[in-house]
């Protein structure tokens, strides 16, 4: 019979960063969007189901006056469907809802295939339920509840849209063909003789014709063609009609729409042959159509409504939604300024520590803020990708552009030093420099081996720091020459964000290798930590001299100069997504976030670095048991600190230490070989001077694990 071991795990955490009834972070009141990133709809009777891309599901009985949020809180929705049986259907990219009254609840659904993203959702003729996917294209026959694969010979498994045909036809769309099943999905045929391109949309109206818009390939345009006989010839869109448009949706008369065209709506009565514009309304990503007058529109900015067929639009919501921030800047008033990082273009200011943030924004061309700058004068450089340079000299009153002597419009980061000049990388054109205030920009790449420049630091000094693709450079002469900073370094990496400390030191971003130091200005680098996920978006420095970071796993900070992380996401959110640090006047640290707008530590040390008991683990038994020869240990941490971890026998002596060092958050399994390395004396014999007798633990022994925790 073999004999029983306990034996205890010590996990000994200290210095923890941690404590579940604290917050390190407070959300400031913004900045806010109305309305919120619009990117699908469903219209049924009176009630209107709207899917946003960061704040899940909200819905309205009455034509949008009002709207109830329906959970799926910061879910992107992609696409929302409905059947004659009164269920719902919602998916994001990884995930699948359905609903059974209405929309006021959803149960999340499992296809039970991993690893694979849902497009789109659209019903049969028997109840059945087709579903799109990057593996292929699935069928439910039970409103969800089991999905299996359908295989008919698709020469690509990836679907990316489903459309109904009004004579009962399935149409499965993939990158450049189509496949077509006229008896509920059992058998598939080609589409033959489609034109050339990449397919981004297919619909049929209520005369069975088809419409189908194909992106040319190699360059930006859009081309409508439509079929009068179930896809067998094609004929191209009439020349009105616009040639940059992401989809087409008919009405309830037949009529088509253009969906998120540039230029404005428009709108054909004639199958596609000839198009009027019927509104300037721009960035529609859906529409809905209650009757052929009352229509909704769904755009990056909320829901709009017109009930004269398109001609005049009424902004009808939605609730206001934080928008993602990926600038921040603070000028000598302590007055900050926000960018936002998605596809509205806004610059937002707060002068009062963010309870309120006022819209400062121009027209700006470009998609995205890209990056702000304040000079030596006060005034406003705004960096977006494709529109270039704007400029304030009244805190966003007015803007204007300043591009001239710009060889790329798409900026990435721009940094104004203490006399005023100003320095710009782009994406595909280096770095350029403007003496007079962005009115005359000049290339200065000399000695620069990357075109895309991601951040820019400048010292005290006035050395010059870059992130590039190629890694870091340092100009000591306002930029007429680079030197590549390459010692140390792994080659060929990118960097996405450097900063600078007080004493001068340099960190940076090693795009999947970790974080490097140099002590030497940048003549040397050392890697000191590779733990934290990435991309790092940035890397910031308070008043005390810890370090911030923003990595994929969250925000982490060091109170040593690197040396030790800790998590440092308490009071984000679940994604725990950063993408710019700042410091206040205050000393404190400012995070724009992706989809919780712009937040503060509560202090500068945030919780005075006390020491807590971690208040959740786990411990798992270990397995095999009994060993043969060795047996492995599981634990899980839910916060970072260093840990020690150590076997105890069953009168309370120490007899192995597994563990003694820091260890981030996550789950860890650690192999131990008992017989090899606790050093005891052989079974049987006494200790010296103890009285005690020690066992030499053997294969073929059982454990029992038990845990303690002890606080430092």
């Amino acid at each position: 019979m073999k004999k029983l071991v306990c034996f205890f795990c010590l996990l000994l955490i200290l210095s923890l960063d941690s404590f579940s009834q604290q917050n390190f972070w407070q959300q400031s009141n913004g900045p806010f969007t109305f309305g919120g990133f619009v990117t699908c709809m469903n219209l049924d009777n009176d009630v209107l189901i709207v899917g946003t891309w960061d704040n899940g599901i909200y819905r309205s009985e009455n034509l949008g006056n009002e709207w109830l949020h329906c959970g799926l809180d910061s879910t992107g929705i992609n696409s929302i469907t409905s059947n004659s049986n009164g269920y719902l259907f919602s998916t994001t990219y990884e995930k699948i809802f359905r609903s059974s009254n209405n929309g006021l609840d959803w149960e999340e659904l499992t296809v039970g295939v991993p690893g694979i993203y849902y497009y789109q959702i659209t019903f049969g003729n028997t109840n059945s339920i087709f579903l799109a996917t990057s593996e292929g294209l699935f069928r439910s026959k039970n409103l969800g509840n089991d999905w299996v694969r359908i295989d008919s010979g698709f020469i690509d498994q990836k679907i990316n849209r489903i459309a109904n045909g009004n004579d009962g036809s399935i149409y499965a769309v993939q990158d450049t063909s189509i496949y077509v099943s006229q008896n509920d999905g059992e058998d598939w045929f080609p589409l033959n003789n489609l034109p050339t391109g990449r397919i981004w949309d297919l619909v049929s109206n209520n005369s069975n014709d088809l419409f189908l818009t194909i992106n040319v390939l190699g360059v930006s345009i859009v081309i409508g063609y439509r079929s009068t006989d179930n896809g067998s010839t094609w004929q191209q869109f009439g020349s009105s009609c616009p040639n940059f448009f992401y989809s087409i949706q008919d009405s309830p008369d037949g009529n088509l729409f253009t969906v998120g065209a540039q230029y404005g709506v428009y709108k054909s009565i004639d199958k596609g042959e000839s198009w009027n514009l019927i509104s300037s309304l721009t960035g529609t990503n859906c529409m809905s159509f209650y009757s052929e007058d009352y229509i909704f529109s769904g755009s990056y900015t909320g829901i709009r409504k017109s009930i004269n067929g398109g001609a005049d639009w009424q902004l009808v919501g939605l609730p206001n939604s934080y928008t993602p921030i990926g600038s921040l800047v603070i000028d000598s008033a302590g007055y900050i300024f926000a960018g936002t990082g998605g596809s509205l273009p806004e610059v937002f200011k707060t002068t009062n520590h963010g309870q309120t943030w006022i819209n400062i924004s121009g027209q700006f061309d470009g998609i995205i803020i890209s990056g702000i700058s304040i000079d030596n004068r006060g005034h406003l450089f705004v960096g977006s990708y494709d529109g270039g340079i704007y400029y304030s000299n009244n805190s966003g009153l007015s803007w204007e552009q300043r591009n001239n002597g710009l060889t790329s419009l798409s900026i990435t980061c721009i940094k104004s030093d203490q006399l005023g000049t100003l320095f710009v990388g782009t994406w595909d054109a280096g770095i350029f420099r403007s003496t007079n205030g962005g009115s005359q920009w000049s290339s200065i790449n000399q000695g620069l081996t990357a075109v895309s420049v991601d951040d820019i630091e400048i010292s005290n000094t006035g050395n010059i720091y870059l992130a590039t693709t190629d890694g870091i450079f340092v100009s000591n002469d306002q930029g007429n020459t680079w030197i590549h900073l390459n010692n140390g370094w792994p080659e060929y990496t990118q960097s996405i964000s450097l900063s600078l400390d007080a004493q001068g030191n340099i960190f940076a971003d090693a795009a999947g290798t970790g974080i490097f130091k140099s002590t030497d200005f940048g003549s040397s680098w050392t890697l000191i930590d590779s733990s934290i996920y990435h991309p790092i978006l940035d890397i910031s420095f308070n008043s005390l001299g810890y370090i911030f970071v923003a990595g994929a796993n969250g925000v982490f900070r060091s109170t040593d100069s690197g040396n030790n992380w800790a998590l440092f996401n308490s009071g984000l959110a679940e994604w725990n997504c950063v993408n710019k640090f700042l410091q206040d006047t205050d000393g404190r640290i400012i995070a724009g976030t992706e989809d919780r707008g712009v937040c503060w530590t509560t202090s500068v040390t945030s919780i005075q670095d006390a020491k807590y008991i971690a208040k959740e683990f786990t411990l798992s038994q270990n397995y095999p048991n009994p060993f043969n020869p060795s047996t492995v240990i599981n634990y899980q941490l839910p916060t970072s600190g260093n840990v020690t971890l150590k076997v105890f026998d069953v009168l309370g002596n120490e007899v192995a230490t597994l563990v003694d060092e820091y260890r981030s958050v996550g789950s860890y399994e650690i192999e131990f070989n008992p017989a090899s390395s606790i050093k005891h004396l052989p079974a049987g014999r006494q200790g010296p001077a103890s009285g005690i007798y020690f066992y030499r633990l053997q294969a073929g022994d059982y454990f029992e694990t038990k845990k303690m925790i002890l606080l430092k």
